[in-house]
C-alpha cells in the first residue's frame, strides 16, 4: 500500500516539475524599439548589394514586412490596450 502511494506522489512531483520548467522556458522577452529597428535594418541590408544601396535609399513597403518583424511588432503592442489597475480612478460624483 505504501509503494502505491509513493508512486502517485512521485508521478505528481515529476508532473509539477515538468509544468514548472515548461512555464519557465516560455516567458516572453521584452523587445525594445531600438533592437527592432536594428534587426530590420540589418535584415534589409543583407538583401541588397552595396552599390545598389549606395545609389538608392531603400524604403520597404508596409505590406512586405517579414514574419519575424510582424511577430516583434505584436510583442510590442501586446499590452497596449490592457487595463492598468494602478491608473484606474474612482468615479467623480457631483
Amino acid at each position: 500500500m505504501k509503494k502505491d502511494n509513493f508512486i502517485w506522489w512521485a508521478l505528481g512531483g515529476i508532473g509539477a516539475l515538468a509544468l514548472y520548467y515548461h512555464y519557465q522556458n516560455n516567458k516572453t522577452k521584452s523587445v525594445s524599439m531600438q533592437d527592432l529597428v536594428v534587426d530590420v535594418i540589418n535584415e534589409e541590408q543583407d538583401k541588397y548589394s552595396t552599390p545598389f544601396q549606395a545609389e538608392y535609399n531603400i524604403v520597404m513597403p508596409s505590406d512586405l514586412v517579414s514574419k519575424r518583424v510582424r511577430e516583434k511588432g505584436e510583442q510590442l503592442r501586446a499590452g497596449r490596450f490592457a487595463i492598468q489597475p494602478d491608473k484606474v480612478q474612482a468615479p467623480l460624483y457631483l
